[in-house]
């Protein structure tokens, strides 16, 4: 059986759904930072939800997560750097500023917390289900009719930057791969871009050759023979 293909969002879809949170409220701030840092930093879910206030540094005067993350294969941890945009940085530090209050809150105290609202329960860190559930509502109330899930967030991440120009190694890098090979998965385009290529090429190649035929003045008076 072929393993369905993980869809991701383009360009407009991802800026609909950054639309969808309320950033008035302490649950919007929270989700647009978490569906912003999974859509632009290529977090995988575990490695989000494993984030905590500490692991948002400065580094050459640009605002990166740094964090550990644990390969399952290897059993080995391997440290990671994200650069993050201003937008993320600025949604991330917004949560921060009304999830916390006044108080500063322990480097490691979670980045991202529950609600806390069923049950007798005190917010916690985000936990896998919270993100599965709040990425599912954002998608609906976007109208996006894909199949998308936080892996095809970070999906969506890897297939941009290889869009913009980004190579393969440093790609490699930003999302945490051991091998070149997986992020080389993420080199696929759509049919309409695929159209275009052709046609660029097409278009070269069509022009005159500058080079003369090789059969032209040869055995022309032979045509009949």
């Amino acid at each position: 059986m072929n393993e369905r293909p993980t869809e991701f969002l383009d360009e407009a879809e991802v800026k609909r759904l950054l639309d969808v949170p309320d950033r008035r409220t302490l649950q919007g701030k929270r989700d647009a930072a978490v569906l912003s840092v999974l859509s632009h930093g290529g977090l995988r879910e575990g490695e989000l939800c494993a984030l905590t206030v500490g692991d948002l540094k400065e580094y050459q005067g640009r605002t990166c997560l740094h964090f550990e993350t644990l390969k399952k294969r290897t059993g080995k941890k391997l440290k990671r750097q994200v650069p993050l945009p201003d937008a993320t940085e600025k949604a991330i530090r917004s949560y921060l500023a009304h999830a916390y209050g006044a108080e500063s809150p322990s480097p490691d105290a979670p980045m991202f917390l529950t609600l806390g609202q069923r049950g007798p329960y005190r917010p916690g860190p985000l936990t896998p289900k919270a993100v599965d559930g709040l990425v599912a509502r954002a998608v609906r109330e976007a109208g996006i009719t894909k199949r998308i899930t936080p892996h095809s967030l970070r999906h969506t991440c890897a297939t941009g930057l290889l869009r913009a120009g980004a190579d393969l190694a440093t790609v490699r890098d930003l999302l945490g791969h051991a091998a070149i090979a997986t992020t080389a998965r993420y080199l696929h385009s759509a049919f309409g871009r695929k159209v275009e290529a052709v046609d660029a090429l097409a278009k070269e190649w069509g022009g005159k050759s500058s080079f003369s035929n090789p059969t032209d003045g040869v055995g022309g008076g032979n045509a009949g023979s």
